[in-house]
């Protein structure tokens, strides 16, 4: 038999390095993508996550960290709910479209339990930990050549070519508008854009 000399044994470091990497590899957490779809009924959207996912198989030798990975394309994110900023009876909605990116943060657990039926305070439904099923999207980050037109002017501005405010003022692209709010508040409205609030 041909001696082939001792066999290295891999050093703590490696094996943890193999190991954080596995689980980091596992995990979700946040991420950028793109709506394809949205079902205002439910207030949900399917959602392409923009960075594909590296996979690593094979060990190098002597080690346990894999060399050059896989690239894989994540598949489509379905039936994501779409947070929209809202509170007691209060709510923004935005016309939500097709191609308008997100941020989609994964939830710790199942979130199926609460999604489908509301329900709280109920025990893991399943074994699921940070999993790409429990995603929910935020509708609004832009990459920096999608900027908002103007987004650093000073003051608030909401904006739409037809904008409806205080349930039935309804101001078309063009159009200037001043309307007094339930509070006593006057709003003036140039383009279908705020412009100023007067509670004098």
């Amino acid at each position: 038999m041909t001696n082939q000399g001792p066999i290295n044994e891999p050093g703590l470091r490696s094996v943890l390095d193999g190991e954080r990497l596995v689980a980091f590899s596992n995990l979700n957490k946040v991420q950028v993508g793109i709506i394809q779809s949205f079902n205002p009924s439910k207030q949900s959207a399917t959602v392409q996550l923009v960075i594909q996912r590296a996979v690593y198989n094979t060990p190098m030798e002597g080690s346990l960290v894999p060399p050059d990975p896989t690239i894989y394309l994540y598949p489509l994110l379905v039936d994501v709910p779409v947070f929209v900023l809202a509170g007691g009876i209060g709510y923004i909605q935005m016309p939500i479209l097709a191609g308008d990116p997100c941020i989609v943060l994964f939830n710790d657990r199942d979130l199926d339990p609460w999604w489908t039926n509301g329900t709280t305070g109920a025990p893991p439904n399943s074994a699921r930990l940070h999993s790409l099923a429990d995603g929910i999207a935020l509708v609004g980050i832009n990459p920096s050549t999608m900027p908002i037109t103007q987004a650093g002017v000073p003051g608030l501005k909401i904006a739409h070519p037809k904008l409806i405010l205080h349930g039935n003022v309804d101001v078309s692209t063009g159009a200037t508008d001043m309307f007094t709010t339930a509070d006593g508040a006057t709003v003036t409205v140039v383009g279908g854009i705020i412009t100023n609030i007067d509670r004098s």
